[in-house]
């Protein structure tokens, strides 16, 4: 998944997809530092070895990609972000069926944010596919 976001806040737990009719499949935008995915089991919260990579009132693009062994892979306008203390890591098998952007079944979970672009393939794509829609947003979007 790519998107463009300028977040305005995390008095939400800004979710970006999730399943409309339940809270087992979702992701989301936690805090500054850490974001949190899941489809089925426990929910893994990735976190980052540094912090304030998603500040608020500020314009990027963040790649979520989940790798063919389980684990989550992220990065911000192209660059690879080094986690940190991850937890729930390898995830479910399986792809995410997502239906719904933007929003929770839960009334505290809307994302609170401008969403300039999404995109969601179903397939994992190679690094130059990656790096390639990575450079088309960020090209589009003067990042």
């Amino acid at each position: 998944a790519f998107w463009v976001v300028n977040l305005a806040s995390y008095t939400t737990q800004n979710t970006i997809l999730s399943v409309s009719d339940n809270n087992v499949v979702f992701l989301e935008h936690q805090s500054t530092d850490q974001i949190r995915f899941k489809q089925g089991g426990a929910a893994a919260v990735i976190k980052f070895a540094s912090s304030g990579h998603f500040p608020i009132r500020s314009q990027y693009l963040i790649t979520f990609k989940k790798t063919a062994e389980k684990d989550i892979v992220v990065y911000k306008n192209g660059t690879l972000l080094d986690q940190n203390e991850s937890t729930g890591l390898p995830v479910a098998d399986g792809a995410g069926d997502f239906d719904t952007i933007g929003f929770r079944n839960d009334n505290d979970r809307a994302l609170d944010a401008k969403l300039y672009e999404f995109a969601l393939y179903s397939a994992e794509l190679g690094d130059s596919d990656r790096q390639a829609v990575e450079t088309y947003l960020m090209n589009k979007f003067s990042l």
